[in-house]
């Protein structure tokens, strides 16, 4: 066969399993499991690399460097070094990948494990009824009356600010305002203010 012909087949070859890139081999060339990355390791050289091989043995035995015998030889323990390499090489790779992967899942299993503590817990709060002193406004906590701001922070872990509305602080106000004006008395207000 001549070398136009070869490489009109694997250009052919290319392109048909170009048409479904989403299926068959072209799919596993390109996907990111460890099947893809050995493809892309070791395909390239088990294609070029004997290529290559043999036309640096054939050039160097016609040059007169090396023994015709020899050169089968070299060829092969060459080739097999290399290959032994590139195999324990993408046994690193995906031993260091499935070790990435075991470390995620451990941390993926510890948020599920948190998430599902913290449903459970605010289930029962929402199931649960929380009981209410009448007169301080203090919640009944696993048998200790605690404030309400304690026991959002402990059960929901919610931090509280306080504030006070327009409505509170005009009562307020008007509620000084009484108390000062009983406090001067009827003839007026003080005469140090």
């Amino acid at each position: 066969m001549s070398i136009p012909t070869a490489l009109a087949l694997i250009a052919l070859a290319i392109g048909v399993m170009g048409i479904w890139p989403d299926h068959g081999f072209v799919a596993l060339l390109g996907s990111r499991s460890e099947g893809g990355l050995l493809l892309r390791w070791l395909l390239p050289a088990a294609l070029l690399f004997p290529i290559a091989m043999g036309n640096l043995m054939t050039m160097s035995t016609r040059a007169g460097l090396i023994a015709s015998r020899f050169s089968v030889a070299l060829n092969l323990g060459v080739t097999t070094i290399i290959f032994v390499g590139l195999v324990l090489l993408v046994g690193l790779l995906l031993k260091r990948r499935d070790a990435e992967r075991h470390e995620a899942m451990a941390e993926r299993e510890a948020l599920l494990a948190r998430l599902q503590a913290s449903v459970a817990e605010l289930e029962q709060l929402q199931t649960n009824f929380v009981t209410v002193c009448a007169w301080t406004k203090r919640e009944l906590d696993e048998g200790k009356w605690v404030k309400f701001e304690e026991f959002l922070d402990k059960r929901l872990h919610i931090q509280m600010s306080h504030g006070i509305s327009e409505d509170a602080a005009s009562e307020e106000l008007s509620a000084l305002l009484e108390a000062d004006d009983e406090i001067a008395g009827p003839e007026g207000p003080a005469s140090s203010r």
